[in-house]
């Protein structure tokens, strides 16, 4: 047989038996001298992971008892696979999933909140979500199409009509919640009101530029890569940032030796910021940093990622999170061992050095999006 046992204070024991049919949950409440046995388990997975907090004994990934006699289902399965975007602001989890649903939570995720019987976008995927404040949320479509609520999804007012494929990959926010722009692997939107109107970023089109936004003065800040004439190859990257008139200056450039797409850009402050690229030959991760808005920008660091397959979009895939100026996660698609998505890096000195993380949950093999 196959059982797993945990401890919680000192002297309560849970015991499952896996192969049991049905399973059996042992439980003691004095240190194993005698047992009660229940066969609630959930039967939901089967290879479930237990666990054991201070006042209750958890069934990863979403069920707790205190006693094993009855199991609350915390964190409810959601409407619909592939969460295409999982964002934070403060407290406010938001998360963008197929077939137009979303899930918030405002407890960093501890509970979920599905209206599963409203879709945000009736009929495409969506692809990024951001809460504004524990009341606005942000929501974009795989066309682009852009919609925002302000009764915590509720209901939802559109604010851009696309027809392009232009697949949105995050919103970005400044901290006076004025400027908001989307970024995409087609054309990025901005946003100088609050989210009341939104126009195209005022940058070339296509899917080689990304953005993000200095947070305490509310400049865009549009990365786009330089190509060299004659042969018009790939040797840097430009830095651009734009005013409320979507007028933009170029703020500084950086040299590469390889040609590289970049994945996501992201700033800790007004001057501290990281710049994730892939390299397409061999899908070799590369962390850039400025310590001053993007006027000098150096490289820090090479991650290895897959060598083979690397699926529709999953190339383009990756976010950037800071914690502070030196703790940073990013995360990609796959690992080089066997293409799965249930890992993160973590590096806690500025990007000089990394660390990877496989949290202790399962996760399907096959999944887009974000981590």
């Amino acid at each position: 047989s196959y059982a797993q046992a945990v401890a919680k204070n000192g002297k309560e024991l849970m015991i499952i038996d896996a192969m049991g049919s049905p399973k059996n949950v042992y439980y003691s409440n004095n240190s194993g001298l005698s047992w009660t046995t229940y066969t609630t388990i959930p039967s939901t997975y089967s290879t479930e992971k237990l666990k054991a907090s201070l006042t209750h004994f958890i069934l990863y990934p979403n069920f707790k008892s205190a006693n094993g006699a009855t199991w609350e289902d915390f964190l409810p399965m959601a409407p619909a696979p592939k969460p295409y975007d999982v964002a934070v602001t403060g407290n406010v989890v938001l998360t963008a999933m197929s077939q137009g649903y979303f899930g918030y939570s405002l407890n960093k995720g501890h509970t979920f909140n599905y209206l599963s019987s409203t879709k945000v976008s009736a009929s495409n995927d969506l692809m990024a979500a951001k809460a504004v404040d524990a009341n606005t949320f942000l929501a974009a479509d795989r066309k682009g199409n852009i919609f925002i609520s302000t009764n915590q999804g509720q209901t939802w007012t559109q604010k851009t009509t696309s027809t392009v494929n232009n697949v949105p990959r995050k919103f970005s926010v400044s901290n006076d919640k004025n400027t908001i722009v989307l970024s995409a692997l087609g054309s990025a939107y901005v946003s100088f009101d609050a989210g009341n109107s939104f126009a195209y970023l005022n940058t070339s089109t296509g899917s080689a530029h990304f953005q993000t936004i200095k947070p305490v003065t509310g400049k865009v800040i549009d990365v786009s890569p330089l190509y060299s004439a004659p042969s018009f190859t790939h040797t840097g990257f430009e830095f651009y940032d734009f005013n409320t008139s979507n007028a933009r200056t170029l703020i500084g450039t950086v040299s590469v030796n390889i040609a590289q797409d970049i994945i996501d850009v992201h700033m800790a402050n007004d001057n501290v910021g990281y710049l994730m690229t892939r390299v397409a030959s061999t899908n070799e991760t590369i962390v850039y940093k400025t310590t001053n808005g993007w006027l000098n920008t150096s490289t820090v660091s090479a991650i290895p990622t897959p060598s083979t397959g690397i699926r529709t979009y999953d190339g383009r895939y990756g976010n950037i999170y800071t914690f502070g100026t030196d703790t940073v996660i990013i995360c990609g698609s796959g690992n080089p061992v066997n293409n799965q998505t249930n890992f993160y890096h973590i590096s806690t000195n500025g990007g000089l050095t990394w660390n990877i993380v496989y949290p202790d949950f399962s996760v399907p093999t096959n999944v887009l999006g974000n981590e």
